[in-house]
């Protein structure tokens, strides 16, 4: 054997098997300043008074609004948190279509789509309209933290 062939052989033995990004992923429900509190809810079900923040990873996603190709048809589609991390690449990306918040997310290689009905509402128990929405992402080679912030306000 050729002591350069060893050698890569030997470093290759010794290398550590490739470690995957910690890879996080935040929404965050608003409701724009200045605007009155709101409840939020996720499929129906009460998450406490806005601002609310939820792991994308782990949403209750409705098997009955999975969309059938990305972006959803019809629905106003934000351009997504992209992060390079190594030679991985992590994005979350959203689309709104009134009550319903798509989502797609690509974690180590592996694209996840789904959807929530999402609701914000006043006190007075009137929905609010979906004002805004301003995203995040911060990543190295070993992790990344994608954020999006959703604001809602009251409808006019």
């Amino acid at each position: 054997m050729k002591p350069g062939f060893a050698l890569a052989f030997l470093l290759a033995a010794c290398t550590p098997p490739a470690m995957h990004a910690k890879i996080t992923m935040t929404i965050s429900v608003r409701v724009t300043a200045n605007a009155e509190p709101g409840t939020v809810t996720v499929n129906g079900q009460n998450k406490g008074a806005a601002p609310v923040e939820f792991d994308a990873l782990a949403l209750p996603f409705d098997p009955a609004l999975k969309p059938a190709a990305w972006p959803p048809k019809g629905a106003q589609v934000f351009s997504p948190t992209v992060a390079q991390h190594g030679k991985e690449e992590s994005s979350l990306a959203l689309a709104i279509l009134g009550d319903v918040l798509y989502v797609r997310t690509l974690v180590h290689g592996t694209e996840t789509l789904g959807a929530v009905r999402l609701k914000v509402t006043g006190a007075d128990g009137t929905s609010f309209d979906f004002d805004n929405a301003e995203k995040e992402v911060n990543s190295n080679l070993g992790r990344a933290e994608h954020a999006v912030r959703i604001r809602y306000k009251r409808r006019k």
